[in-house]
């Protein structure tokens, strides 16, 4: 990245102030009455209903009292008492006159999105995500749906309506589940929104390691009926997977919370048990939520995961797994670990293969991909649109949707003579050469 889309001569406007050094300590010595604009913040909080007539919470310092989860935990409290307030207010406005429930809105150079689950009595837990207006509020709502569903994987009542004494209750599940909430919600790389949006992995590994994988797949799910499928990362670039979104994206993440595991060891399973509905992934059609095991091992800098049904000796599947990957995943490892990594060359381009959120990428300054990462959050927001140009310092970022993939390329019209749209049609088929005819003959 050479270059910030931010002035230099207005820090108050860049949002990678709150992650320097770190969210938790971005309030410590803070005065409340500078300009904090757009500080990150993650809620979970219960909402109490209220039906029309009645009357709501009158004394705002209450509001914190129903607060569930808190990230950064040390927020001032008038800014947090104002931030809820806004929420609930909105959220009653809309249910009792619009009859929907607020989504999201955008405050103080903040997007913020908006989650809830409904309680068995009326009541609600809120999830709200608050982010600086350099990412998209796609992205926003993208990070807490992710949120949502890690939670959802761990927990089995989060799937069901529960009662409010329930809710309230998971308090400590919420804490002891912070690093998951906090590696889905917030980017892993400020200064790249692309990365926020889209959650891209770096699908670059030779033909030899993923045929490599195929086998390895088809071998595990020999072990067991009760294996589901495997996936395969090394360090966090996705190399092959049988396990679908939206746990793909996940994997990484769990990955993260397996080495910290007690008693972790390199080149054995650490196992985390989630709840999933095999039909929604399509795994099976049988419709219900059933109990798995998502097992992690790594060797060297290669993670495999695998993904087992609680209705077996999970110990005994985990052994043969054991066996049949000691007899060459070193070798495998030292594969993966040199990868012939396939580059985009040329001026500024992305290629999105959205069914693995899997992604190639050319070198781009922010401002670039700031734009390409909008561009792409309309193409998920309008899943009909095909076409989509900007225009910004004589230079178009055009993005074009296809079957299963997305392709999104900067062209500057001054110097090719010709309409930029057949200068993006011609990158295209440049970076795709293997297209089907009727599309490269277009």
């Amino acid at each position: 990245m050479q270059k910030s889309c931010f002035p230099a001569s207005e820090p108050s406007k860049d949002h990678r102030r709150f992650w320097l050094p770190s969210v938790e300590t971005y309030w410590n010595g803070k005065n409340i009455d500078d300009n904090h604009s757009g500080f990150p913040l993650f809620l979970a909080f219960l909402y109490r209903s209220v039906n029309q007539g009645e009357q709501g919470e009158e004394d705002p310092s209450h509001i914190l009292d129903n607060i569930l989860y808190q990230y950064p935990n040390n927020v001032p409290t008038r800014l947090l008492q104002a931030f809820i307030g806004g929420i609930v207010s909105f959220m009653t406005f809309s249910r009792l006159n619009l009859n929907s429930i607020l989504s999201s809105f955008s405050w103080s150079q903040s997007h913020i999105a908006i989650e809830t689950i409904e309680l068995s009595d009326g009541n609600f837990i809120v999830f709200a995500l608050k982010i600086p207006t350099f990412f998209s509020q796609n992205s926003v709502k993208s990070a807490i749906n992710r949120a949502i569903t890690s939670l959802k994987l761990r927990n089995e009542s989060l799937n069901k309506k529960i009662s409010t004494t329930e809710a309230l209750s998971l308090v400590q599940f919420f804490n002891s589940n912070s690093y998951l909430i906090i590696n889905t919600v917030f980017p892993s790389r400020t200064d790249d929104p692309f990365d926020f949006s889209a959650h891209p992995f770096s699908s670059s590994a030779p033909k030899s390691v993923t045929c490599l994988a195929t086998e390895l797949f088809v071998f595990a799910r020999g072990v067991s009926p009760c294996v589901i499928g495997s996936a395969i990362f090394s360090k966090t670039e996705f190399i092959l997977s049988e396990i679908q979104n939206p746990l793909l994206n996940l994997l990484p993440i769990f990955g993260s919370i397996a080495q910290q595991m007690p008693g972790h060891e390199i080149s054995k399973f650490d196992t985390i048990d989630i709840w999933a509905n095999p039909s929604i992934n399509g795994w099976s059609t049988e419709n219900r939520l059933i109990p798995m095991s998502l097992s992690i091992i790594s060797w060297g800098s290669v993670n495999y995961y695998v993904l087992i049904k609680k209705e077996g000796d999970i110990s005994s599947i985990l052994e043969s797994l054991h066996k049949l990957l000691s007899n060459g995943m070193s070798d495998f490892a030292v594969e993966c670990e040199n990868p012939i990594k396939e580059k985009i060359e040329g001026s500024p381009a992305a290629i999105i293969w959205p069914d693995t959120s899997s992604s190639r990428m050319s070198a781009c300054d922010i401002s670039t991909l700031q734009r390409m990462s909008n561009i792409h959050d309309q193409f998920v927001s309008y899943p009909m649109l095909r076409e989509l140009s900007v225009l910004s310092q004589q230079k178009y970022i055009t993005g074009i949707m296809l079957p299963k993939i997305e392709i999104i390329v900067e062209t500057k019209p001054e110097s090719s003579g010709k309409p930029f749209i057949n200068d993006a049609y011609s990158r295209m088929k440049e970076l795709l050469p293997n297209l089907p005819s009727d599309l490269l003959n277009l």
